[in-house]
């Protein structure tokens, strides 16, 4: 297959995903909107090392969270905090 028409399919595949997620999920809420949700279980997944560490959560919420519709998968990137000694 010719190399652009893969990335002109890609593109559209992208911005499909982009454009679908846009409509259809709900916008981020504050801790205001939905005052009695709480998380009540969490699991880790998929996590993978490099500059930084990423990883997958899997979040189970109370009645209040599920009725609210909270997200419950979440992705998380996570920059190294150690400090490195750099000589003079």
């Amino acid at each position: 297959m010719n190399h652009k028409l893969w990335l002109l399919g890609r593109v559209v595949t992208v911005g499909g995903h982009v454009l679908r997620e846009k409509i259809t999920r709900p916008k981020a809420r504050s801790v205001e909107d939905v005052p009695d949700a709480e998380v009540v279980a969490f699991s880790t997944a998929n996590g993978s090392s490099g500059t930084s560490t990423r990883v997958a959560i899997r979040v189970e919420y109370n009645e209040a969270g599920t009725q609210a519709g909270l997200p419950t998968e979440l992705f998380a990137r996570l920059i190294g905090l150690t400090r490195v000694r750099r000589t003079p």
